[in-house]
């Protein structure tokens, strides 16, 4: 069963991958026809390059198939520039390992949304997973409601010791909920194990969303 499926135009060729496994034809072959020889791959170095940076940046640039079927059935001819709510789509954003190393040591930050051109800055918890930040929260707050009508975001992680020795990594992205289903599940279970305030408040889907941060452009600082 498919829970999401996206189209992305212009993509030649294809591989197959999982939480474990790499797969793809080594030789060009004819369309509908088998490749002679392919390449596999068990080894996690290899598997997770082609999760976070090949898989992901597909996706994150493709749009979902409902939306595509219905443009094709309207008729509709998509221009290069793809704008989502107010937000240009970029490249995704790649992380060093010192500031991935940073944003995994880490469990605060602060996020603004705004709205009307009111901007709203809270603290949160998240968790930093393949390039993306993730964090909680609840149907009545004023960053939700600012995030239902504006899904732009900005978020700091960062460590203030003095005004000479401070450290950071600033992201600027776009955002969406995730409220119910299987990744919603993966998130929860991941925030009940780092977090004591989930396993003493729990919830249930539907309850409450979790919110999931795209990098569009970051800065850091601090970290040499």
């Amino acid at each position: 069963m498919v829970d999401d499926l996206h189209h992305l135009k212009g993509i030649k060729g294809n591989f197959y991958i999982s939480e474990i496994e790499y797969i793809a034809p080594a030789t060009s072959h004819t369309e509908g026809k088998p490749a002679s020889q392919i390449i596999y791959s068990n080894v996690m170095e290899i598997v997770e390059h082609h999760q976070h940076y090949v898989f992901d940046s597909f996706w994150n640039n493709s749009v979902p198939a409902r939306q595509r079927i219905k443009e094709i059935e309207d008729k509709i001819v998509n221009s290069e520039d793809k704008v989502l709510n107010n937000a240009v789509e970029q490249q995704p954003v790649i992380f060093s390992k010192k500031e991935e190393k940073f944003l995994l040591e880490n469990e605060g930050c602060r996020i603004a949304t705004s709205y009307n051109d009111i901007p709203h800055i809270v603290p949160v918890s998240y968790i930093y997973d393949r390039g993306f930040f993730f964090f909680a929260t609840d149907y009545k707050t004023k960053k939700y409601k600012n995030l239902e009508r504006n899904n732009n975001i900005g978020l700091l992680v960062d460590i203030y010791e003095s005004s000479s020795d401070n450290t950071a990594v600033s992201v600027q992205g776009s955002s969406e909920f995730i409220a119910k289903g299987e990744e919603f599940r993966r998130l929860y279970n991941m925030f009940k194990n780092k977090f004591d305030w989930v396993r003493h408040d729990p919830w249930r889907e539907g309850e409450a969303p979790f919110v999931k941060v795209k990098p569009i452009s970051k800065v850091s600082w601090g970290l040499d």
